[in-house]
């Protein structure tokens, strides 16, 4: 899931600029829906990276303090692996609070839209049924909407 992070971090900037270019064609909307998709996939699984790097960090200190024997790595090294921990976890939580912040900032047929697809994972029939949207619109209204959260969370995230 770090992995997935890291990769969007060096997508972003792309990402601005393909959200910024006027003409949509279907390289980068392809390129857009997958970095959205990715976007969400580590929105789900954040809060539970959150919670267990803070028990990873615990853990690592609670060890620090009550194994440092001349076996073990040197006092300073352990601290800076604690706070290299610490960081990460601080990345994740500005990671969800933009996605939150840019989630709230789109229309609510985008946030539905988006909602369904990717926290939900319903099939593209059930969604369109439930917007009352044709299946054509509906993917019309989804290339909008991830257009629509690609700009809010890159101006977030990079303001």
């Amino acid at each position: 899931m770090l992995k997935i992070y890291e990769e969007n971090q060096l997508n972003n900037e792309n990402i601005s600029y393909l959200t910024k270019k006027s003409v949509k064609n279907n390289h980068n909307i392809a390129k857009i829906s997958q970095f959205v998709e990715n976007l969400f996939e580590i929105y789900r699984y954040s809060k539970s990276i959150i919670r267990d790097s803070f028990k990873l960090v615990e853990k690592k200190a609670l060890n620090s303090f009550y194994y440092n024997s001349s076996k073990s790595k040197s006092a300073l090294s352990q601290c800076r692996e604690i706070l290299e921990m610490i960081k990460q976890k601080a990345s994740f939580i500005v990671f969800r609070d933009n996605f939150i912040r840019s989630f709230e900032k789109l229309s609510l047929l985008s946030r539905k839209i988006l909602y369904l697809k990717y926290i939900k994972e319903r099939q593209v029939e059930e969604i369109a049924k439930v917007l009352k949207l044709s299946v054509r619109t509906y993917f019309r209204r989804l290339q909008d909407a991830e257009i629509e959260f690609a700009k809010a969370y890159t101006t977030l995230a990079f303001s």
